[in-house]
């Protein structure tokens, strides 16, 4: 019978957890854990992580910020250790949000330059058939010319 033989690794690591209100994890601040595990940890990679004591209701979604393998000797900031349950395939959900929100803030600009051009069409066309306004758009026009 042949050994069982792993290539579990102890890792420290710092990460990002998923904030629920926001639906975010750049907001707060970043924790540091120690995980044993045979995977390869890279920052950026999801992690779904358990506190070895809780129950499992407790589970997190966390975004690694740091990762490395721990060196003998070698003294890392304060840390917890987490069970790694799995990694996380978050890039198609984050990449959904991410475009929908640059999609908002493209239609608010949108919104704010038709608004704008509107109102000048408005004026433009008043100042067709009243002389003060063509002399305050002309003005207007003048001061702006190279801007």
């Amino acid at each position: 019978m042949q050994p069982i033989t792993t290539n579990h690794r102890n890792l420290f690591i710092s990460v990002k957890f998923h904030n629920y209100e926001t639906d975010d994890f750049n907001t707060g601040k970043t924790y540091n854990y120690w995980i044993n595990t045979d995977r390869n940890i890279k920052k950026g990679d999801y992690l779904i992580l358990k506190d070895d004591d809780a129950s499992w209701d407790t589970l997190k979604v966390v975004r690694v910020e740091y990762a490395e393998e721990v060196q003998p000797g070698k003294e890392y900031p304060k840390a917890l250790t987490k069970a790694l349950i799995g990694t996380a395939d978050c890039d198609a959900y984050f990449g959904r949000r991410e475009r929908k929100r640059k999609a908002k803030e493209i239609m608010q600009q949108i919104e704010k330059t038709f608004a704008e051009a509107e109102k000048m069409m408005l004026y433009t066309k008043l100042a067709e058939s009243n002389e003060q306004m063509r002399s305050l758009l002309d003005q207007y026009n003048e001061l702006v010319k190279d801007d």
